[in-house]
């Protein structure tokens, strides 16, 4: 995944939207490797990838605003992706 390879910070905060736009396929790999961990079914997966997209694009693209660097993009985005899954999960 070297598309996001050697990202900083400053990169995805100067300008959030086209971050996202130039990395879709980073987002998604990242979306499907959270899916496959959690076991979902492939129309799960695909619904997590739009559910990441949109939540990195609502409120003027703010939670990739609030991405400081402590830890590499692709771990934040799957952090991100998980708690997707633990906020929409039904209650047990």
């Amino acid at each position: 995944m070297s598309d996001v390879t050697g990202v900083v910070p400053r990169d995805v905060l100067r300008d959030p939207r086209a971050w996202l736009e130039a990395n879709t396929r980073a987002v998604t790999h990242v979306a499907r490797r959270v899916a496959r961990s959690r076991g979902l079914h492939a129309d799960a997966s695909e619904a997590l990838e739009s559910a990441v997209r949109a939540r990195l694009a609502e409120d003027d693209y703010e939670v990739l605003r609030r991405y400081r660097g402590d830890a590499d993009i692709r771990t934040y985005l799957a952090v991100v992706a998980s708690r997707l899954l633990l906020d929409h999960r039904p209650d047990a």
